[in-house]
């Protein structure tokens, strides 16, 4: 099975994007947004070990990227995240060719 080219995304490859898509979509299944936020080494330990140096980075890199709903709170270790609203990470994990068909509603 082939994975379809995923479009209109802010990132440099594809593979970047398939990671950022899967990211937010972890992040709506766990409802990180509002006053819920997590670290970034807990949403890193959300992926499998070989993944989670580059989930690290890439979720740095998504909060400064414009059109993209995550957003940075803290500094130093303690750095965290978290979604800006459901509905504008919904549209992203779909862009991002993550399956969002059965994240209910908030």
């Amino acid at each position: 099975m082939t994975i379809p080219e995923i479009s209109h995304h802010p990132f440099d490859t594809e593979e970047e994007a398939r990671l950022a898509g899967q990211i937010v979509y972890k992040l709506l299944r766990k409802r990180v947004l509002g006053s819920h936020k997590k670290q970034i080494t807990t949403v890193a330990g959300w992926f499998p070990t070989h993944k989670q140096g580059r989930v690290k980075a890439l979720l740095e890199t998504m909060a400064r990227k414009p059109g993209v709903p995550v957003t940075m709170y803290g500094g130093g270790h303690r750095n965290n995240v978290q979604l800006v609203a459901f509905e504008p990470a919904m549209q992203f994990a779909d862009r991002c060719g993550a399956d969002t068909e059965w994240i209910p509603d908030p």
